[in-house]
């Protein structure tokens, strides 16, 4: 195999580059930084002796969910390039080797190969998703609607913290939950210990997974991933019970109103506070506004609706077309409706492996 520099100083009188040893070489030949030199490439090759026939491929964008391939012979290499508006930088790979290129092409055959998918997660919360979508393909746009932070006020917190020891249930919502009340033990000198004999609800894999980094297991888990089954998986444990819930400074009442309900003595202190963006990040709504992110995955309802205050009436025209969302939950799904997105699919499993799997389900 040789690699040959495919751009050279236009400046320069005569080339460099030997065509006529080019065309005699054995191998495979690869022209990097050739594109916009791709037909003269061609000819001297064909001029120097290479059949017209010999196989050609273009490869722009190489490794990248973007990656695009054009495939021809040297004769007609370079009109087909251009008739696939290829962008740099290209690779330009001459020879026999690009006829077993359909038993090779694995990296396009993934099933959101080419899409580019929004994450509207916080930014740092946003890695498991990230790597998920560059596993299965597509290129993630960071899109953060929401920022993560610390409550109001602590105090609250560190009055619970003093007393865990008068509670039989801790109920997790998210792991944001879990490291807004743990972390804040941790900080307060405390640790496990201080939890003794309470026994702990986790709405998810994800809340449980953020539990399990701390070496605590939860106790009950429902198998839908939304506060309605947690409810309804508590329910027959609750009765007479003392129940914390560490919690959001915003969100839904389903499970106060249902415990409650149930008997328990429910408790709920603000660990975390969820704060609206007032602007999506320059770039990134640039790619919206021109049509170019084929999904936006909506993680919460709170995303969904700033998300839709956020939204330009350049994005908007593309909604639903161009552009299509994906819900992670029926509650998301009915949050963005209401504020005038269109949701397109909603996952089934309430995360985002499930979002992810949804918009698989799709196609493209």
């Amino acid at each position: 195999m040789a690699f040959i520099t495919g751009h050279e100083d236009p400046g320069k009188t005569e080339s460099a580059i030997d065509y006529n040893v080019l065309a005699r070489f054995p191998g495979t030949l690869v022209f990097y930084m050739g594109l916009h030199r791709l037909g003269t490439i061609a000819q001297r090759l064909i001029a120097a002796g290479k059949a017209a026939t010999t196989p050609v491929a273009v490869v722009s964008r190489a490794t990248t969910p973007l990656q695009r391939t054009v495939e021809g012979t040297l004769a007609d290499i370079a009109e087909r390039a251009t008739a696939a508006a290829l962008h740099a930088p290209s690779l330009v790979i001459v020879g026999d080797c690009v006829q077993v290129r359909s038993q090779a092409r694995w990296f396009e055959q993934r099933p959101l190969f080419g899409q580019r998918i929004a994450i509207t997660r916080p930014e740092e919360q946003a890695d498991t998703a990230i790597r998920r979508a560059w596993d299965l393909g597509a290129q993630p746009v960071l899109l953060p609607t929401i920022d993560i932070g610390p409550p109001n006020d602590w105090a609250p917190v560190d009055s619970v913290l003093s007393r865990l020891d008068e509670f039989d249930w801790l109920v997790f919502t998210s792991a944001n939950g879990v490291n807004g009340l743990l972390g804040r033990l941790w900080e307060q000198g405390g640790d496990a210990r201080r939890l003794g004999a309470c026994r702990i609800a986790a709405i998810g894999p994800s809340t449980a997974a953020a539990l399990e980094r701390l070496h605590l297991r939860c106790d009950l888990m429902p198998t839908e991933y939304r506060a309605e089954a947690l409810a309804d998986a508590l329910l027959p444990h609750v009765a007479g019970r003392r129940v914390l819930w560490a919690r959001a400074n915003r969100g839904r009442d389903v499970l106060p109103e249902r415990l409650q309900a149930a008997g328990a003595t429910l408790e709920q202190v603000v660990v975390y506070s969820n704060r609206d963006r007032d602007q999506l990040p320059a770039a990134e709504l640039a790619l919206l506004e021109a049509g170019e992110v084929d999904w936006i995955g909506l993680s919460s309802p709170s995303i969904a609706r700033n998300l839709a205050h956020l939204l330009t009436p350049a994005v908007r025209q593309h909604l639903g077309a161009k552009t299509r969302l994906a819900a992670i939950s029926p509650v998301t799904a009915e949050a963005a409706t209401q504020a005038g997105l269109p949701v397109h699919v909603v996952a089934t499993n309430y995360t985002w492996d499930g979002l992810f799997a949804a918009i698989v389900g799709c196609g493209h």
